[in-house]
């Protein structure tokens, strides 16, 4: 559910606008390959986190990255 917005919108809805610059960047650098290769990296790096969530919470999860406050 939340990966087909990642990939519609080239994670704009999700992510803060500067993340989303650099990945536009690398996008245009390296193409279209790399939204593969930046899903992977960044669900990587959220593993830990997202196998403690029940599928509900990994949704509500995804909605409020773009704020990224929690993050730090």
């Amino acid at each position: 559910m939340w990966i087909h917005k990642w990939f519609m919108t080239v994670f704009l809805y999700s992510f803060p606008l500067g993340l989303c610059i650099r990945i536009w960047d690398n996008i245009l650098a390296f193409g279209t390959r790399f939204i593969f290769n930046i899903s992977l990296s960044i669900l990587s790096l959220l593993k830990d986190l997202l196998l403690e969530l029940e599928f509900t919470d990994i949704n509500e999860f995804f909605k409020c990255l773009k704020d990224d406050s929690h993050l730090e």
